[in-house]
């Protein structure tokens, strides 16, 4: 009986190999170089270099803002274990776009990557660098507007992005005024780019408090052989409070 078992075993693990079901490629998540806690406006994480270059792309990046330290401690806590970018999702946290420059103005037909914030090229896919993103850049005046673009990420080399910077922003939705025109409506995380209709600020934010709490999340981005989607488990990126004003 007991070798009925054992043959019966190796017989299924057999059929089953043989049937060519597709195996899940794993992806290594990066390594937060620290993790921030109100303490400042910028982060570092290493690139996972060990990861499979065929499968692993790049990062993407993910965020949530808070009316209150605590909420904000209870939902981080709630993600100590959380394996998937599912489980973000699952915690309204919103995608953190790559944007085409730091006017904030995409031109016509730019249309941002909606699964991957850092694209990595194949080539540099093994090399050993750290990424740095930066909510607290300049403000750039564009005409009679202040534009709200100073937040960033850089690397560590040289050659990863174009001029070795890339411009991140948060996707607000489309400014329908005009119907014949809409607009993708992309902001930063400075000082004046916030609005009360804003779709990822919290409903119970007040205003008159001037102050946001933010919580970031990295993941490893890439696809499998037949092209779909695989995710790393989230990175925690840390904590910032953020000032807020209205123009």
């Amino acid at each position: 009986m007991h070798k009925r078992l054992i043959f019966s075993f190796f017989t299924a693990a057999l059929f089953l190999g043989s049937c060519g079901i597709p195996s899940i490629p794993f992806i290594e998540p990066p390594e937060a170089n620290s993790i921030p806690e109100y303490t400042s406006f910028s982060v570092s994480f290493k690139n996972a270099e060990d990861n499979n270059p065929l499968y692993f792309q790049g990062y993407a990046l993910y965020y949530r803002f808070f009316s209150d330290q605590e909420k904000l401690a209870t939902v981080v806590d709630s993600l100590a274990s959380a394996d998937d970018r599912s489980d973000l999702l699952a915690k309204e946290y919103r995608f953190l776009y790559q944007m085409e420059d730091n006017t904030g103005f995409p031109t016509e037909g730019y249309t941002p990557s909606k699964t991957m914030t850092i694209p990595v090229d194949l080539l540099d896919r093994n090399k050993t660098f750290n990424l740095t993103l930066d909510f607290n850049g300049d403000i750039v005046a564009a005409g009679d507007e202040i534009n709200l673009f100073g937040t960033t990420i850089t690397s560590s080399i040289s050659g990863i992005f174009t001029d070795n910077i890339l411009y991140v922003g948060r996707y607000i939705g489309q400014d329908r005024e005009d119907d014949d025109n809409d607009v993708e409506v992309v902001k930063s995380f400075n000082e004046y780019a916030y609005s009360i209709d804003d779709a990822d600020i919290p409903d119970d934010f007040n205003f008159d408090t001037n102050t946001l709490y933010l919580s970031v999340y990295v993941i490893s981005f890439g696809q499998d052989t037949i092209g779909l989607s695989i995710f790393s488990k989230p990175v925690n990126l840390g904590k910032f409070q953020l000032n807020v004003n209205t123009l």
